[in-house]
């Protein structure tokens, strides 16, 4: 029974899937499909750590009181 997937350890099926998909939707050549989705992971990480820290910024400036 023949597949038409590569066992390639190297690449896995989000990879190969976004190599299809991100073309199409923008100007990504296939050597930078891996740095692209890196930098979406990294931007993604940092609005969430902000959005996490927010909630702790904001009650230590209130804890704190305004010095004019």
């Amino acid at each position: 029974m023949t597949t038409s997937r590569t066992n390639d350890p190297s690449k896995s099926d989000a990879t190969t899937s976004l190599q299809r998909w991100l073309p199409k939707v923008t100007a990504v050549n296939d050597n930078e499909v891996q740095s692209v989705v890196w930098s979406w992971i990294y931007v993604f990480l940092l609005f969430v750590s902000y959005d996490a820290l927010r909630p702790i910024r904001n009650e230590l400036a209130a804890a704190g009181g305004v010095h004019n």
